[in-house]
């Protein structure tokens, strides 16, 4: 009867253990995706930035300054 509590006690501790494990694959796979997003409007961010550049360097092309 002691063993069999034994293992009883020993399966119920590996299935909190694998119920642990499952969390926290679910929690990284959740901030895995939240990174992914955000790294997209980073680089969306950066692309209309960069293309606010060219049509500021556009603009400015067509001043003359007293350095020129």
């Amino acid at each position: 009867n002691r063993l069999v509590d034994e293992v009883s006690t020993a399966m119920e501790q590996q299935q909190q253990g694998a119920s642990q494990i499952n969390i926290s694959v679910q929690q990284l796979s959740e901030v895995a995706q939240s990174n992914a997003a955000s790294s997209e409007e980073l680089a969306a961010g950066a692309e209309s930035i960069k293309e606010m550049g060219i049509k500021l360097q556009k603009l400015l092309s067509y001043y003359k300054t007293s350095a020129e």
